[in-house]
């Protein structure tokens, strides 16, 4: 059975949770969520997964995710003869609920020479090809798909980017909106000045685990988790607290230190986002005996103040 979109009242929307999983290997991946860069997988290290809960990366009514996908040859130069790409959207109405796969997609591996390099190959029900639309060819192109689909298989050349879309519409969701998908504000030297700021309060509020601090900078984040997923604000506070506990009760754990001229601020193109980054890695970054944490900001300007949004 497929997730279907529930009738409910417009007052009384309900929290549907969404996971999204990627594993690959040899492919260089980039996953995008209503313009947001979920995940990046990039040619220096082209192996690795993730599952994450993405509800709060969704919007009521029509939402996007970008899958991008480069398979590349082997560290001898030469095309790889298998490659391995997985990559699945589950959906349900609550956490606990047996969840149902909205969209998965697998990289075929065979690339012998009954399935020539670059054919494209979907499996899937009658019912999802006819939802299918090809913008341009098919290795290399856009591939579309309208909510809600079943599984897709496919295999692009090596080198060769591709592009799967899948659009959800969602009207049961309870974000009216998302912060970065505002007009982008012009990223001068003053709001460069601000975004480091911003960046520079959360590091000096960790170093001195002052969390009645982050839990302020971090509250637009933590709102928009909390509504998303149906669920108070003070428990998802709590759970990230708990991380928070975790890492600094560990033997010799400390935060790397920093300082703004360390820090790089990447607008991503379109959006009221950037990324702040120090030398290509995230800024936040602490390590210990057991173990290690890296947090990757993202800001948007909201209300004329730069507001970490994950």
């Amino acid at each position: 059975m497929m997730l279907t979109p529930q009738t409910v009242a417009a007052a009384d929307p309900l929290p549907v949770f969404y996971t999204c999983s990627f594993s690959c290997e040899d492919v260089v991946l980039q996953v995008t969520v209503n313009g947001f860069p979920l995940y990046s997988l990039p040619s220096s290290g082209n192996s690795g997964s993730q599952t994450s809960l993405i509800a709060q990366f969704f919007r009521k009514g029509t939402n996007e995710v970008l899958i991008q996908a480069t398979p590349q040859n082997g560290a001898d130069g030469n095309p790889k003869s298998s490659h391995i790409f997985v990559a699945e959207l589950f959906g349900g109405d609550t956490i606990e609920s047996s969840v149902t796969s909205v969209l998965k997609v697998q990289k075929l591996v065979d690339r012998s020479a009954e399935e020539p390099t670059g054919k494209t190959v979907f499996e899937a029900e009658g019912a999802v090809l006819a939802q299918l639309k090809s913008v341009g060819s098919q290795d290399g192109g856009t591939m579309e798909y309208k909510y809600p689909t079943k599984e897709v298989r496919y295999l692009p050349a090596n080198g060769v980017q591709s592009t799967l879309k899948l659009t959800l519409e969602l009207p049961q969701t309870p974000l009216d909106n998302l912060p970065w998908l505002s007009p982008p504000p012009v990223i001068d030297a003053t709001e460069q000045i601000a975004i480091k700021q911003a960046v520079m309060a959360f590091h000096s509020a960790l170093v001195a685990q002052d969390w009645a601090t982050v839990t302020s900078l971090l509250d637009v984040k933590y709102e928009r988790v909390a509504t998303a997923g149906g669920i108070a604000k003070a428990d998802v506070v709590t759970q990230t607290q708990a991380v928070f506990d975790e890492a600094f009760s560990s033997a010799g754990f400390v935060i790397a230190p920093l300082a703004p001229a360390d820090l790089t601020v990447v607008p991503i193109a379109g959006l009221n986002l950037v990324k702040v980054e120090k030398a290509g890695v995230p800024p936040i970054r602490g390590a210990g005996t057991k173990y290690n944490y890296a947090a990757q900001v993202f800001l948007s300007k909201i209300a004329g103040i730069w507001r970490i949004v994950e």
